[in-house]
């Protein structure tokens, strides 16, 4: 049998078994360092180009590599064309089927394996993951989410599989009990999580297609809510945060009070300015300062519509840095402060609520509430799906609605009340409004550190709107 021809592909398997510093690229960065001999059909060094440090002889030019767009229709041929896109120096096909030392029989295992596509097996791993934290009423809450906000294809069989571990520290209360019934112990963990799905989507279970738990004699949720208010501790979260209300905000607070007192009622509209600012170089280069491992999380993203795969190929999706949305790839590390970046159990869990990382898994991130009424409880985070709304076309983004929080924009400080905030001024601020709400952060001048070039920032008024 005659042998196959040779290709820009096959040859770059070949260099990849030669050359070292071709080992470290991925197949589109190929041409930037090496040119395409037509005649011997190999890929040259070039000869021309800008020296790369630590790589003698090895040069970089201008040029871009494109790998040919696949429909999704050709499912292998897809994921294949994935695998070049995040397999470093691959030396053969196989070696492209190859992940964790295990040689896999396609390519579409290979991307499941290396979580590149969504499917129910990814929920599978993440109830598995949690399992391991063995927290049952976290785990019941992450469960909750996961029916909410995940649009899972069988709720139901992850219940069937997992249902033991939803509901250990009930059958451990009953044991105590000498009361031991499955039954009733699995239908208690069902009213917890749609209770907790209540709350999150205002949904029950039967709407996911899950059972409806048996509430013989009980409260309504709605009424059991209105009910279980701890009034010792809103009383002492009053005393706590009442003096460190800033005035605009006291003179707020005391109207609605007011209003309340006389049972008068009204409707109140609170306007504030918006922030600007970036901050990205600041969180990222105070996280490069943590002397720990980083744990790196890369999106699943695709596009919602099968005939927009060769027009918007998945590495083109996984550039998008869009506002409100998680980045394609997001670094993080234990102890690092996070920003939630969408409501996930209102109100512990909402878009902005600041948390600290205690566990980096797989599939789940182990984390601590810093701020709120739920501030000091470890919460369990899940990738979720994401689908922007300001673009041409849908496409999806699966990842961990989080990103790292040294430092905020102005915009995400509003209602934020600091013992101690730096503001940095690098970039004047969009308007005189955002540098208030940026400065009053804290209630007391010595708490206020400002950087600005020369001690110096401009104070922006549009004077025309004023006149």
């Amino acid at each position: 049998m005659a042998a196959p021809p040779k290709t820009t592909l096959t040859a770059f398997f070949l260099l990849c078994q030669n050359d070292a510093f071709a080992k470290t690229l991925l197949y589109v960065d190929v041409p930037r360092y090496y040119t395409w001999n037509v005649s011997s059909k190999e890929w040259k060094r070039r000869l021309q180009g800008t020296p790369v440090d630590g790589w003698p002889g090895v040069k970089a030019g201008d040029a871009l590599g494109r790998i040919y767009t696949v429909h999704v229709s050709n499912f292998e041929c897809y994921c294949l064309r994935m695998l070049l896109n995040v397999v470093q120096g691959p030396t053969s096909f196989l070696d492209l089927k190859t992940v964790d030392g295990q040689e896999l029989e396609t390519f579409r295992q290979a991307c499941e394996k290396l979580g590149l596509l969504e499917d129910d097996n990814h929920w599978d791993a993440t109830m598995e993951e949690a399992v391991l934290c063995r927290s049952p009423s976290q785990i019941r809450e992450l469960f909750a989410i996961l029916i909410c906000t995940c649009g899972l294809s069988n709720p139901l069989q992850l219940w069937d599989k997992y249902k033991s571990a939803l509901s250990e520290d009930i059958l451990h209360r009953f044991e105590r009990m000498d009361q031991v019934n499955n039954d009733l112990c699995f239908n208690e963990a069902l009213r917890h999580i749609e209770d907790k799905i209540i709350t999150i989507s205002g949904k029950k279970l039967s709407d996911f297609g899950m059972p409806t738990p048996e509430r013989r004699g009980e409260l309504s949720t709605d009424l059991i809510k209105e009910l279980s208010y701890d009034i010792a501790l809103l009383d002492a979260q009053v005393s706590e945060t009442e003096p460190r209300l800033l005035p605009e905000q006291k003179n707020i607070y005391n109207k609605i009070l007011q209003r309340v007192e006389l049972d008068k009622g009204g409707l109140f509209f609170l306007d504030a300015p918006g922030g600007t600012g970036t901050v990205a170089k600041i969180n990222k280069k105070i996280l490069a300062e943590i002397n720990s491992e980083t744990s790196v999380y890369n999106s699943i993203d695709t596009v919602m519509s099968s005939d927009d795969t060769t027009s918007y190929p998945v590495e083109f999706l996984n550039s998008l840095e869009l506002s409100g949305v998680p980045s394609h790839k997001l670094e993080l590390k234990v102890g690092v402060p996070v920003l939630l970046m969408r409501n996930l159990d209102a109100p512990r869990l909402c878009n902005g609520t600041r948390l600290r990382v205690t566990e980096l898994g797989r599939h789940i991130v182990k984390a601590t509430i810093l701020t709120g009424e739920a501030k000091g409880d470890n919460v369990l985070i899940p990738r979720i799906p994401i689908i922007p709304n300001n673009l041409p076309f849908n496409f999806k983004r699966l990842q961990f609605p989080l990103k790292v929080a040294f430092s905020m924009t102005i915009n995400k400080s509003q209602g934020q009340t600091l013992k101690v905030a730096g503001l940095h001024l690098g970039t004047p601020c969009f308007s005189h409004g955002q540098l208030y709400v940026a400065c009053s952060r804290v209630s007391k001048a010595k708490n206020l550190h400002v950087y600005a070039e020369g001690k110096r920032s401009l104070n922006v008024v549009y004077r025309s709107i004023l006149q």
